[in-house]
């Protein structure tokens, strides 16, 4: 059974830069580029950006860091399953990263 998603970003603050585990997975980090959270969820990005920041299945990046969506850099995708959706996130993580972006993704 197919399922829509989002694939969604969260900026990070810079501030994010100085944890040594954020630096240590940005090898290729371009300084000046901006920092994000990649996530997939079945709600709509800004929703889900709210349930991080109340702390409803949240990650500490974004309730610490998160300062709001990045509209352009979220999408709908369709998947067959968990391993599916977690593929496109972690592709679409490491798509940012080679860019030069910072990224954080579970």
């Amino acid at each position: 059974m197919t399922r829509v998603l989002w694939l969604y970003a969260i900026r990070l603050s810079d501030e994010v830069l100085s944890k040594p585990r954020f630096v240590a997975r940005n090898p290729d980090y371009k300084r000046g580029k901006p920092c994000y959270y990649i996530g997939s969820t079945i709600y709509p990005p800004k929703k889900r950006f709210e349930m991080h920041k109340s702390g409803h299945k949240s990650s500490w990046w974004v309730r610490e860091f998160g300062q709001h969506v990045s509209p352009s850099k979220c999408f709908r995708i369709e998947v067959e399953n968990a391993q599916e959706r977690d593929a496109c996130e972690r592709a679409y993580a490491e798509e940012l990263r080679a860019r030069g972006y910072g990224i954080w993704q579970n």
